[in-house]
């Protein structure tokens, strides 16, 4: 037990500060980092002949292997390595939770004023309970610092890479040199970077960040996972469902996210909370709360969508990009599931295949990995879309067919 006093009816803790030692150990985890950075950075032959990397050693750590087997390689490996690694996370936050939820479960820290949000919960367990321990307190702001650049880092440079295939080069029709290239995508990544850190100040007027961030993403992570699930399971999808689907898919869970969102900022909508503790705050943390049964508005007149949970935002997302996907697919041509190669589709599936197409498993993947290793030496472009296989297959087939 951390000592403490009552003052003005909430808590002080004399531990809650930082030292020396933790200043020290934060300091030099950030330090440490920046050098295995520098480290990597130098051994790329920018450091060695003054040359700048090019974009596919920028993107590829400065290798010379190819981009195409090396994302062949890595996909069953990174699959595995990332299921069991988010088990892991997913279990160990869970029992995280557990042992919270047995230190505080007969004095709510919230309801008794101790934190002002339920994301003060864990650094609030860090400090009372290791708090003492010279050191661990920055060693864990450390940790979190580190596990939040290094996911953010990640996507940055990949949405800067999508931001130069797909925008610049593909709608734009823009072939940039690979120096323009390479300047342009590190300038993307600076811009984005600037715009993150400027969400930082409205991310903390929000409210909570787990239940913000989770309905902010699912409305990319049920459009990608949509478009996905249509081409793998509807054998007759075609580019402009997938397309069609996706906006709709996007609209709709970002109106459904966005709508919630306001609501709940509004007052219109409160979450519903268990119910909790307070009985032993003035026993063990010398705080009396006179804890009162939260009062509820009414929801009736609020829209049902949004005042669904957002969990329920990603379903959402996926159903409306394979019923608009499907019914767009049929309207604009369906291709025709004869002349396809089973391979695009889903082994579920391929008991209702027509005979016909097992004729051409793996037609589709060689004529892309063909043309992979043609244009590998002039272009970081791989045509790997299912929807562009499929037609381009389905093209190919039915020209030798004639």
């Amino acid at each position: 037990m951390t000592s403490g006093v009552a003052v003005n009816g909430g808590w002080q803790n004399e531990n809650f500060k930082f030292d020396i030692v933790d200043y020290a150990v934060f300091g030099a985890m950030l330090l440490l980092s920046a050098l295995t950075g520098l480290y990597y950075g130098c051994r790329s032959r920018y450091c060695k002949t003054g040359e700048a990397p090019t974009l596919r050693e920028y993107l590829t750590g400065s290798g010379n292997m190819k981009p195409f087997p090396v994302a062949m390689s890595l996909v069953a490996r990174s699959v595995a390595i990332f299921t069991v690694g988010v088990s892991v996370f997913v279990s160990v936050c869970c029992f995280t939770g557990l042992i919270i939820y047995a230190t505080y479960f007969d004095c709510d820290p919230l309801t008794a004023g101790r934190i002002r949000a339920n994301d003060q919960l864990l650094p609030l367990f860090v400090m009372e309970t290791v708090g003492h321990l010279r050191g661990v307190p920055g060693l864990f702001i450390a940790g979190v610092f580190g596990a939040a650049l290094s996911s953010l880092s990640v996507i940055l440079n990949s949405t800067s890479m999508v931001i130069l295939e797909d925008f610049v080069k593909g709608c734009m029709r823009m072939n940039l040199r690979e120096k323009k290239a390479t300047m342009f995508v590190k300038i993307v990544s600076l811009i984005l970077g600037i715009v993150a850190l400027g969400f930082v100040y409205i991310v903390e007027r929000m409210g909570g960040v787990l239940a913000m961030a989770t309905s902010l993403s699912a409305i990319a992570a049920g459009t990608t996972f949509g478009v996905f699930t249509l081409g793998m399971l509807v054998p007759w999808a075609n580019s402009t469902g997938a397309i069609i689907g996706a906006i709709a898919g996007f609209l709709m869970s970002g109106w459904t996210s966005f709508g919630g969102q306001y609501a709940q900022a509004a007052g219109l909508i409160v979450a519903r909370k268990l119910p909790v503790s307070v009985d032993y705050c003035e026993q063990n943390y010398g705080l009396f709360i006179n804890a009162s049964e939260p009062i509820y508005p009414d929801e009736s007149h609020v829209f049902p969508l949004f005042r669904l949970s957002y969990h329920w935002i990603t379903p959402i997302g996926v159903l409306t990009v394979l019923t608009v996907g499907s019914i767009v697919s049929l309207l604009t041509g369906k291709l025709d599931v004869r002349y396809m190669d089973p391979d695009l589709i889903s082994p579920v599936l391929h008991r209702f295949l027509p005979s016909e197409s097992f004729r051409y498993e793996g037609y589709a993947i060689r004529n892309a990995r063909h043309a992979d290793q043609r244009n590998c030496d002039e272009s970081f472009k791989v045509k790997m879309t299912s929807f562009d296989l499929k037609e381009d297959s389905h093209r190919s087939l039915r020209s030798e067919e004639r």
